[in-house]
């Protein structure tokens, strides 16, 4: 069984291990579950999925791919362009995803760390990730940019899960 920090303690509430999440109901009912070092790869092609669409817009809708503004004049850009930016902006926040996901995978399966639940926790943060590009394109307004925001989230607290599950397992 997963181990839980006790009822009164706030980081667990912080980090919600003891409220209902929505991610503690998914993880449990999603089956087949991803293992762990895949979960790591995919993480890799969907951080490169996003900056393909990057790419593939670019030359869609511009007819050429230009990566020497780097970003700059976004407030006379056209919808379009804004719309590539975003997916240049999904492609940097997925580099920064991989990093705290492959770490809290490595440090979940060196310190013993039961592998189906680190599984679980790896599905729930691929498929969250693999929702992120599609949110973060839609996401042009306030309402819609919840939804990237909730995504992110689920994502981010599986990777906080795996390494506070780690810190457990290792005795600290």
């Amino acid at each position: 069984e997963e181990p839980r920090l006790p009822q009164s303690s706030a980081m667990s509430n912080l980090l919600g291990f003891t409220t209902v999440l929505p991610l503690t109901a998914f993880v449990e009912k999603t089956e087949p579950h991803i293992e762990p070092l895949t979960a790591v790869v995919m993480m890799v092609l969907i951080t490169y999925i996003c900056k393909f669409t990057q790419v593939g817009l670019s030359l869609v809708v511009m007819r050429k791919y230009d990566n020497t503004t780097g970003g700059r004049n976004q407030s006379t850009d056209t919808e379009w362009k804004k719309l590539i930016k975003r997916a240049l902006y999904a492609h940097h926040n997925s580099f920064e995803a991989l990093i705290i996901f492959s770490v809290a995978v490595g440090l979940a399966l060196c310190t013993g760390v039961d592998k189906e639940l680190v599984s679980r926790l790896s599905t729930a943060f691929i498929l969250a990730r693999a929702s992120y590009l599609p949110a973060y394109l839609i996401g042009t307004n306030l309402a819609l940019s919840v939804i990237r925001s909730a995504v992110f989230t689920v994502g981010f607290l599986a990777c906080l899960r795996l390494m506070y599950h780690s810190l457990v397992a290792a005795g600290l």
